[in-house]
């Protein structure tokens, strides 16, 4: 390898560093994580109400809420770097949960299709995370997703009540995703 081989070699591997480096400064998807996991944790004891309708009402004012969150500190994260990302892919990932997990809601509840409006949201927010780990190039994410998606089907099928099956499943899917993000923050904060 002559001077000039090696020398274009080495800008190579500059370039690979400087591109992993911003990926990670970039890299705030623990947020939603953490947001998103502290926000099911706290909609589970809703879940143990006769109705139900205490949940939806909840996400109904909760998911736009957290959205808004996780936009302004993802923009002044990325203004505060002087780097941006392409938001509109999340965009799109989080309004297709929302709208898919609404739309399992009414229409079980409109078709008395109560397995619907049971499992139709969380695996509304399975199939998002799966996509947000896409997304990010994260196949744990999307592994969690699964499983989460997995253990849904498992508790519908057990013998716990829906509203059982419910809070179960809120405490599971929030511990899940509160842990993954507190632990890439973590991760994030000593590299």
């Amino acid at each position: 390898m002559n001077a000039s081989q090696a020398q274009v070699a080495d800008t190579l591997m500059e370039l690979r560093a400087l591109r992993l480096r911003t990926r990670s400064r970039l890299d705030h998807y623990w947020f939603p994580l953490v947001v998103f996991g502290g926000l099911s944790i706290a909609s589970a004891p809703l879940a143990w109400l006769p109705d139900g309708a205490a949940v939806g009402l909840f996400w109904l004012v909760a998911a736009p809420a957290g959205s808004v969150a996780v936009s302004i500190h993802c923009r002044r994260r990325e203004v505060s770097l002087g780097l941006g990302a392409r938001a509109r892919p999340y965009l799109l990932t989080a309004g297709g949960i929302f709208f898919a997990a609404m739309a399992a809601v009414t229409l079980g509840g409109a078709l008395d299709l109560d397995m619907l409006a049971a499992v139709g949201p969380p695996l509304a927010v399975s199939a998002g995370y799966l996509v947000f780990g896409h997304l990010v190039h994260n196949g744990f994410v999307m592994t969690l997703a699964l499983a989460l998606a997995a253990m849904t089907v498992l508790l519908e099928l057990s013998d716990l009540s829906q509203a059982q099956a419910g809070g179960f499943g809120a405490l599971a899917y929030g511990m899940c995703w509160l842990l993954l993000g507190a632990s890439m923050r973590l991760r994030q904060e000593s590299a």
